[in-house]
């Protein structure tokens, strides 16, 4: 089995955790890869293809493989990432993403299930809000730093 996880705002967020789960899957004897889309002005603050490179190796979470994508327009992103999924035989990719699981599991007709991650920061609501991770500039969507999506409310989980 092949399975995929993205890594801006979804390993990013919590790679310590992504870690011991890649590494529970490898040893288990599923191939897991890293499936990531980055554009042209994220490319430039990472220094290059490379340095993007360089910032997903550093944390240290084990993979089969490592694919990097790259798009001018984000709306690009979800079929860029249900081709990918489809030519390395993925069955199963989580993504921070609904548009790239949608394609996954309705546009593609192919065996490659998506899920979206997220996260709940626990207001006060009870059915609690759930947040998208922040790519706020001091911060660079690597700590667990999310704005949520019912109230608005900012948090650091760290």
């Amino acid at each position: 089995m092949k399975i995929a996880f993205d890594y801006f705002n979804t390993i990013s967020q919590d790679p310590q955790t992504f870690a011991v789960i890649c590494h529970s899957l490898i040893t288990s004897g599923v191939k897991v890869y890293i499936i990531s889309a980055v554009g042209e002005k994220r490319l430039a603050k990472s220094g290059g293809l490379e340095g993007y490179k360089r910032e997903i190796e550093a944390l240290g979470v084990p993979h089969s493989g490592l694919r990097i994508l790259q798009f001018k327009d984000s709306k690009e992103v979800p079929a860029l990432k249900a081709k990918a999924c489809v030519e390395l035989g993925i069955k199963f990719m989580v993504d921070d993403r609904k548009d790239t699981c949608e394609e996954l599991r309705l546009k593609q007709k192919s065996d490659c299930c998506g899920a979206e991650v997220v996260v709940s920061h626990g207001c006060d609501d009870d059915m609690g809000h759930y947040g998208r991770a922040c790519d706020c500039a001091d911060r660079r969507g690597v700590t667990s730093h999310y704005e949520c999506r019912g109230c608005g409310k900012v948090c650091d989980t760290k």
